[in-house]
């Protein structure tokens, strides 16, 4: 049994989480939203990283592959025996409300499709740039996405699954959360940000990014 509270702290849910990217369309998927990552990250350069809500390490493994040393850090104790498996990286057991480590005790931190789930979202970001000395990297399931819609309205309509709990978000509302939380912690930061499975029909790259499905934004502080 895992906590009814987290979904995703139950082991049959676990174990079969990456389970969709062995399949072709979860191949494209996972090539397209990578194609993005290095994109925008860029190579670890021997960084140390802390990937907040890693559950089976997915994203963890692959910022290690870009040359980062990763810690991944979850809620749940499913995902990381999962995780631990699958082994890459460093895991621990911890909430990211209340992450257990000094301020700027890393190079980076990263929140992965994380932000629908929590309780705080706020003060999750807030956790996020008190612990990372140079950058955070938040991607999520942009609110604004089709796929992301249907989800939405699937759910609210009695046909419940793992996205039952989530809240999505804009693009905009995530980057005033982390320029509020910036300047809260009295820091200078540049925003950067890209998409991925953006509708095809629509012609300019811009437009399409605003309504991808999947965005990664990039935050660089300046002290």
């Amino acid at each position: 049994m895992g906590n009814i509270d987290n979904p995703f702290d139950i082991r049959e849910v676990a174990e079969s989480y990456e389970a969709y990217f062995e399949t072709e369309r979860g191949r494209e998927i996972d090539t397209e939203e990578k194609d993005l990552i290095r994109s925008i990250v860029g190579g670890g350069e021997g960084k140390s990283l802390l990937e907040v809500g890693c559950g089976t390490g997915y994203f963890g493994r692959f910022f290690s592959d870009l040359g980062y040393i990763v810690t991944g850090l979850d809620s749940s104790m499913a995902m990381l025996l999962e995780a631990k498996k699958k082994g890459g990286v460093r895991y621990l057991l911890g909430d990211a409300h209340n992450l257990p480590f000094h301020d700027r005790s890393f190079g980076d931190a990263s929140l992965f499709t994380v932000i629908e789930f929590v309780g705080d979202p706020k003060r999750v970001i807030e956790e996020l740039i008190r612990v990372a000395d140079e950058t955070i990297y938040i991607a999520f399931l942009n609110r604004w996405g089709p796929l992301n819609i249907r989800r939405y309205l699937k759910n609210l309509f009695g046909e419940k699954d793992l996205f039952a709990g989530a809240r999505f978000y804009s693009l905009n509302q995530i980057r005033r959360m982390i320029s509020k939380s910036a300047k809260k912690a009295g820091r200078r930061c540049e925003i950067k940000w890209g998409g991925a499975l953006g509708p095809r029909a629509i012609s300019t790259k811009l437009t399409r990014a605003l309504f991808s499905e999947f965005i990664l934004i990039r935050a660089d502080f300046a002290n």
